[in-house]
C-alpha cells in the first residue's frame, strides 16, 4: 500500500523540496523524543510511530530518483486535503492541595495577639534617594541553525579547498548528487561526488549504492586508474551495523576491464568524519583524502 507523505506533511501533492524540508522540521520538533518525554505512554508511541513514518518521508522526497518513482505511485491512490497537525498537549497539572482552614479566634484575643506598631523614623533631609538603575534588557539567544546547514555547509567547504588543489578540476552536473567535480592528469583520475541525506538507513543506501554503482560502471573501460569518491552528509543514522557492512561491500570490489577503477565513500553527520574504503595509494589521491577527512 502506498502511503500519503504529502498528506502526512500537510502538503499539496508536488510541493518544492524547500517547502517539503520546513514542513518535516516542524513536524519533527513536535514529535521528537525529547518533547514527548513528559506525555502519557499512549502518546509517546504515537509520537514515536509518528517519527517514523516523517524519517520514511524525507528519505524518499530528499532522492530526486525516489521521489521520481514516488510520485508515480502515490497518482494511484486519491488524494486528501491536508489537515494542520494536531499538538500533542502535556497531562494537566495536579492542582495545589488547599491550605487547613486557620482556627477560629475573636476579635479580642487577635488584638492581644498582634504587636503594637512602631512608627517609622522619618527619612533625614539631607538624603536624597538614588536614581533607578537602568537594567540590560536580556539578550535573545541567536537562532539555531536549520538541521543540515552544517553538513552541507562542510561538504561546500570542502568542494571549495579540491578545486584550490592543482588538478586541473572541472565542475560536472549528474543526476543524483548535489555536487560533482572530476580532476586529474595522465596518471590517473579523480571524481568526488556530494549527496545530503536527512536520514541514513538501509532504505536510503540502496538509492546511494546504485548512484555509486552507475558512477564506476560509467568508467569501467578507462585505461587510467580513477578514483571515485562520494562525500555523505547526513543527520541521522539508522541501521549503523547493516549500513557500516553494506558500504564496506560497496567499496571493496574494483570495478572497470583492467579493474583499476576504485571507490571510496566519505560520511559526515555535522560533527564526525569517517573514510570508508581504501583509496589509490597515489599522492594527488592522499591530498585529496586529507581534504575531504577536513585534515
Amino acid at each position: 500500500m502506498v502511503k500519503d507523505y504529502y498528506y502526512l506533511l500537510g502538503l499539496p501533492r508536488g510541493a518544492p523540496l524547500q517547502e517539503i524540508k520546513k514542513a518535516y522540521r516542524q513536524l519533527a520538533a513536535q514529535y521528537h523524543p525529547d518533547k514527548v518525554a513528559g506525555l502519557q505512554s499512549e502518546a509517546q508511541r504515537e509520537a514515536t510511530a509518528k517519527m517514523m513514518e516523517l524519517n520514511e518521508a524525507i528519505a524518499v522526497f530528499s532522492d530526486p530518483d525516489r521521489r521520481a518513482e514516488y510520485d508515480e505511485l502515490v497518482e494511484l491512490i486519491p488524494e486528501r486535503k491536508p489537515k494542520p497537525p494536531q499538538e500533542l498537549k502535556p497531562p494537566p497539572a495536579a492542582s495545589p492541595p488547599a491550605e487547613p482552614p486557620a482556627s477560629p479566634t475573636t476579635v479580642g484575643d487577635a488584638a492581644a495577639e498582634r504587636p503594637p506598631a512602631v512608627p517609622a523614623a522619618p527619612a533625614p533631609e539631607t538624603a536624597r534617594s538614588a536614581p533607578p538603575r537602568a537594567t540590560e534588557p536580556p539578550r535573545a539567544a541567536p537562532p539555531a541553525p536549520p538541521p543540515g546547514m552544517l553538513a552541507e555547509e562542510y561538504a561546500r567547504k570542502r568542494q571549495w579547498l579540491l578545486q584550490k588543489l592543482p588538478l586541473n578540476w572541472n565542475t560536472l552536473s549528474i543526476r543524483g548528487w548535489q555536487w560533482a567535480i572530476r580532476g586529474g592528469n595522465w596518471r590517473r583520475s579523480i571524481l568526488v561526488v556530494h549527496r545530503h541525506l536527512e536520514t541514513l538507513s538501509l532504505l536510503s543506501f540502496r538509492s546511494l549504492q546504485t548512484a555509486l554503482e552507475g558512477l564506476m560502471e560509467q568508467r569501467k573501460f578507462s585505461l587510467r586508474p580513477t578514483m571515485v569518491f562520494a562525500l555523505v552528509s547526513y543527520e541521522r543514522l539508522m541501521d549503523a551495523k547493516p549500513v557500516q557492512g553494506h558500504l564496506q561491500g560497496l567499496v571493496a570490489e574494483k570495478r572497470g576491464t583492467l579493474k583499476n577503477v576504485h571507490a571510496a565513500v566519505v560520511l559526515y553527520d555535522g560533527q564526525r568524519v569517517a573514510l570508508v574504503g581504501q583509496p589509490l595509494d597515489d599522492p594527488e589521491v592522499r591530498r585529496v583524502v586529507q581534504v575531504l577527512l577536513g585534515r
